[in-house]
């Protein structure tokens, strides 16, 4: 007979260390926010080599990839809560 997944403690600590609180959605908000940055500077590289129209076509480029490549990343983590919210359930 398969036990029922426990739900989350009121100690946020314990649910840390059991791995009942996903730490990748936060860090996923951090990398996009750094992501930002970086796309952002290495398009301003581009402007000092004088060439605005790739400066443009870049940072477009270069901020629609890293938004859909971590939506992706987001959307199966809420995939996996979506079942665990079901599992509880029953």
């Amino acid at each position: 007979m398969e036990q029922p997944a426990q739900g989350p403690s009121n100690n946020s600590l314990v649910d840390f260390f059991m791995f009942r609180t996903m730490v990748t959605p936060t860090l996923i908000v951090v990398l996009y926010l750094l992501g930002v940055i970086g796309v952002t500077v290495a398009a301003l590289y581009l402007v000092a080599a004088g060439d605005v129209l790739s400066l443009v076509i870049f940072w477009i480029l270069g901020q629609l990839y890293l938004r859909v490549a971590l939506e992706v990343l987001i959307v199966l983590f809420r995939l996996y809560e979506s079942v665990r919210n079901i599992e509880r359930r029953g």
